[in-house]
Order: C-alpha cells, then structure tokens, then sequence
C-alpha cells in the first residue's frame, strides 16, 4: 500500500468523523446506530486525538453525562433528538434510582476501554489541558471501576460478569447465539417460530430498514436478546 493510498484512507476516515459528529459524540453510523455507545466513543477518542485532541477530549467527556451514581457507565446514552429511532423504553432507565435523570440510558455496560482511551487523548495534550482533563474524569473512572470489580467480579478473580451479550461488542458472533439456545425463551417466542411468523415480524425491525436482512442476526435471536433486556430492567 503506497502512502498515496494510506492518505486516502486517511482523509476517508476523517470526513466519515465529521459527517458523524454530533457535537458532543460522534454517531458510530447514521441510520443504524444512531446514538452514543460507550466503546464506540472511545474508540473514536483513540482516533480524533490524532488530528483534533480537544474534540477527542469532548467525545470521553460526554461519556460521563450517562453515569450513574452507582459508577456504572452505560453503554448507550440516548439521543433526544425526535427524528432518531428511541429504543429508550426498552431500559426506561430512569425508574432506577442510580441512573441520571436528564438523560435516558441503557441498564448494562460495555468492555471498559475508556481508560486506554482517556490515557492516550491524555497523552495528545498540551500538559496543561492534559492534567485538567485527567483531574476532572480520573475519579469519575475509579468510581466505573468500583463498580465493575463489586457488582461484576463475585468470586474476585479479576474476571467480569457478563449480563448480556450486547455487553460484549460481540453479540452478532456465533457463540452468544449458540449459549442462548441453552437459556429458557419466553412462550410467545416459541409461538411465533411455531407459526412462522418471525420472517413477518422482521418488518418491524428497525435495525434491517438500512441494511440487509441477511447481514442481522435472525429474528428469533434478536427477540432473545430484548427479552434478556428486558427481564435485567427488572432487577
């Protein structure tokens, strides 16, 4: 690959950041996922701060405004703009007492890379603005990881507890739809497979009305996977 095409490849990344870039977090893809995800974000962070640290620097900072009081750091923080798909009620995060109550969030996390993240935009600022961003959002991070170690480490084995599969990053792979078979599935699942009516119910999916049906995961799974939500709102 010449550094012509390296070039390229670059100014393609930064145009698809600029388009995305909803002024606090980048939208990881318009159209399907329209909000803001944790690891997306930081991700993202890891990327901007090569051309724009300051905006790197924001896009960790807007993380925090979903935190909840118990130091949990959601995976998804809601967008309130109207013309964006709101799956907020599918959390309604706001019945719990430890979620924020000015924005809507989901009840679950995701792998915790926003300290790599936060150290590596860290590491791309002037000294001064490097220290003011570390002192604001360093306590806010011991306090995530408080509360992965206390709620997601039972044995203290220094291994976290998956809740959920979208927790992962890696819930479309093979083997979370293999482990599901193995879980109890509510009735009404079993009646739509019964009468075939899941490839009806995939009309109603929003998550295939920008791209194919084939490249999803099939309905009778996705459902799986709402049902598991819904049932950790009631924890």
């Amino acid at each position: 690959m010449t550094n012509q095409d390296l070039e390229a490849i670059a100014a393609d990344a930064k145009r698809v950041l600029s388009q995305n870039d909803d002024g606090l977090w980048t939208i990881p893809a318009k159209g399907v996922y329209q909000h803001q995800w944790l690891w997306d974000s930081c991700f993202t962070a890891i990327g901007l701060r090569h051309i724009d640290p300051d905006r790197a620097a924001q896009e960790l900072r807007s993380l925090f405004r979903g935190q909840w009081t118990n130091g949990m750091i959601p995976h998804m923080i809601f967008s309130p703009q109207p013309h964006r798909i709101d799956d907020s009620h599918l959390w309604s995060s706001r019945i719990s007492p430890h979620a924020p109550q000015d924005v809507a969030t989901s009840g679950i996390t995701q792998p915790p890379v926003i300290a790599t993240a936060l150290l590596a935009v860290a590491e791309k600022l002037p000294k001064e603005k490097s220290m003011s961003l570390l002192r604001e959002l360093y306590p806010k991070l011991v306090s995530y990881h408080n509360w992965l170690y206390t709620e997601r480490d039972p044995h203290n084995e220094g291994l976290l507890m998956v809740f959920h599969p979208w927790e992962t990053g890696l819930d479309n792979a093979p083997a979370w739809q293999i482990e599901l078979q193995s879980i109890h599935k509510p009735h009404w699942i079993t009646l739509l497979k019964t009468l075939k009516l899941t490839g009806l119910s995939l009309a109603f999916r929003r998550d295939t009305k920008n791209l194919p049906g084939d490249t999803r995961i099939d309905t009778a799974t996705a459902l799986k996977f709402a049902h598991a939500a819904m049932a950790l709102k009631k924890r």
